[in-house]
This record gives structure tokens, C-alpha cells and sequence, in this order.
């Protein structure tokens, strides 16, 4: 059975969904540095804390202080190299959008590399990594709407949207499915090769 865990960058959180909630339904909670700090506005402490600590406030008694200082490497690749020891992990992060675009590029580039599957709570919306030789499904409104981002590049093939793609490439020369509509009720995304996010403008992040 998988961990759930719950992944808290310094960014801004969403603002549809509580992290507060979330938090209660998951096994860990672990927080890159000043991740500590929106876990505490929002109600809660990480279990966990990992990082140099260049920007961390107080340490708080009962969680765990995971010191990581290669310089090479940003919080959000030593926080998922953390995680990654657990083994199978049901991972929603939260916070990558913080107040400097290239953090959130490296971000992305982190989980890239990292190997991991998670859903992502954006301040608008919420996204899905989803690998090569795997699927994701989701259910909404006919209307709704969605894009497909290849992270790299990506080969992609969809069921039950208004505009189809069969074995469609996105990259970042290539371009990407943008602003792309649910036929129906349900959507199927389909990677072939390569690492694709998917990105939902609607939709609730549950445990279940």
C-alpha cells in the first residue's frame, strides 16, 4: 500500500482547497525549509523538514530535521530525494508557485528527474505528471477545460476530448494541447514516450 504524503514548497498554496485538509488525510507531511512555514499559516507542522535551512525560522520540537547542504542540487530535489526513501508514495505537492519563475521551472525539472508521479496543487487548478507507458484518467463536465505540457518532450494520445490527440507530440518546440475541452464527462490521457503534465483548471485532490 502507498504512503500518502503530503509535499509543501515555500511557494503560494491553492486557493480552491484546503492544505489543512489534505494534510489530515495523508501518512507524512514533509516541507522543503520555509515550506515549514505555510504548513504552519495553514494550520498544521510537517512531520518532516528538508534542506540547508538558509531560510527556515525556528525548529520546532517533533519534527524531524533532515539536513541536506550540496549546493548543486535546490530544495525541491533534496525534498523528493527524501520522500523517495520511503518507497511507493500516493504524493500531492503544494507551493512551487513562489514569487520567481525560474524556481518554478527548476521545480518542475526536479520532479522531472526525480522519478515521481505526483499530483500538483497549483494557485489555479491542479496538474498531473504523468510518464511514458502510463495513463491518467479524470472525470469532470463536458466543457471543462484541461491542457497537456510536455516536460521535455512528450508523445501523447487522448479519449474524450473535443479536440483528440493520437500520438501527438508537446515539447517546448514542439508546442503543447493548451486550453483543450472535455467532450464528455471523462477524459483519458496516454503517454507514450517521454514525460507529459496535465494540467485541470477544475477539480478537488482527494486521498481516495
Amino acid at each position: 500500500m502507498s504512503a500518502r504524503v503530503l509535499a509543501v514548497l515555500a511557494g503560494g498554496a491553492a486557493s480552491f482547497q484546503s492544505l489543512l485538509e489534505i494534510s489530515r488525510g495523508c501518512d507524512f507531511v514533509y516541507a522543503a525549509d520555509s515550506g515549514q512555514d505555510v504548513c504552519l499559516r495553514h494550520g498544521f507542522r510537517p512531520h518532516v523538514v528538508v534542506g540547508d535551512f538558509d531560510s527556515l525560522g525556528e525548529r520546532l520540537e517533533g519534527v524531524d530535521y533532515r539536513e541536506r547542504m550540496d549546493q548543486d542540487f535546490s530544495d525541491c530535489d533534496k525534498l523528493l530525494a527524501e520522500i523517495a526513501l520511503i518507497g511507493e508514495v500516493d504524493l500531492v505537492m503544494a507551493g512551487l508557485e513562489g514569487d520567481r519563475f525560474d524556481h518554478v521551472l527548476a521545480s518542475l525539472v526536479s520532479i522531472v528527474r526525480s522519478g515521481l508521479n505526483p499530483r500538483i496543487l497549483f494557485q489555479q487548478g491542479f496538474g498531473q505528471i504523468v510518464r511514458a507507458g502510463s495513463s491518467m484518467m479524470f472525470e469532470g463536465s463536458q466543457g471543462q477545460n484541461f491542457s497537456v505540457v510536455g516536460l521535455g518532450s512528450a508523445v501523447i494520445s487522448s479519449r474524450g476530448a473535443e479536440w483528440e490527440m493520437d500520438h501527438m507530440n508537446v515539447s517546448f518546440d514542439a508546442g503543447a494541447s493548451l486550453s483543450n475541452v472535455m467532450g464528455g464527462e471523462r477524459v483519458e490521457i496516454e503517454v507514450h514516450d517521454g514525460v507529459a503534465l496535465v494540467v485541470l483548471d477544475a477539480g478537488i485532490v482527494s486521498w481516495e
